[in-house]
């Protein structure tokens, strides 16, 4: 009787089915890859974008509270009484309630500068030290700006309305207000922060208590 002969179909897959077969499992494998690599770096970019933003969020909200908390304290140069405050448009220095590492305990000196980083971009730091010590800590609030600058609000006592200018060297005064501007891929925010007035070198706390 007479043996039936094996056909394609019952003789298993042949050496080119087998390579198609591995060429489109690998073709599904990369592409599977390539969706989780983008799923990651998505996730990835959502998290330092939030990382920045809280950042960003908690260094205003420290630079508000340290200015608003700012304290009319006086130094003594050659018999001349003068205020811990100066600025110009990449930095300013002033005495403040609220430190960046203790809160609100005695009297702090800091100081913000702008320093350009890389690629063009800048960073503001801070400073701070206790008001007649030399040991100063620093530490960077933002990072990576296109630009940042301070304007100080003057007004004259014999005029009704005032100006912002870019620098402030008056040593028996300060500013009614700050302005802090700041650009950040290709946007511009401001914060305007009013200033304690009607300081008087008269009712400084150094001469209150005797000391200079």
């Amino acid at each position: 009787m007479p043996q039936p002969r094996l056909t394609k179909t019952t003789a298993g897959f042949t050496l080119l089915e087998l390579l198609i077969s591995i060429s489109i499992l690998g073709i599904m494998i990369f592409i599977l890859m390539g969706v989780m690599r983008l799923g990651t770096k998505s996730v990835e970019s959502g998290e330092k974008k939030i990382a920045a933003l809280e950042r960003t969020r908690a260094s205003w909200s420290l630079i508000e509270s340290q200015l608003q908390s700012a304290s009319p304290l006086t130094y003594q140069v050659e018999g001349e009484t003068k205020y811990y405050f100066k600025g110009d448009r990449g930095s300013l220095e002033f005495t403040t309630h609220t430190s960046i590492w203790e809160g609100e305990i005695g009297y702090s000196l800091v100081s913000y500068r702008l320093i350009e980083g890389e690629r063009g971009k800048w960073a503001l730091w801070a400073g701070e030290s206790k008001v007649g010590q030399e040991n100063k800590k620093d530490i960077k609030l933002l990072d990576g700006l296109d630009n940042l600058s301070f304007d100080y609000y003057y007004k004259d006592p014999t005029e009704e309305t005032g100006k912002w200018v870019p620098e402030w060297n008056d040593t028996k005064s300060v500013p009614i207000k700050i302005r802090l501007q700041v650009t950040h891929s290709n946007k511009t925010i401001s914060l305007i922060i009013p200033i304690k007035t009607g300081w008087s070198l008269n009712q400084s706390v150094l001469e209150k208590t005797g000391k200079s």
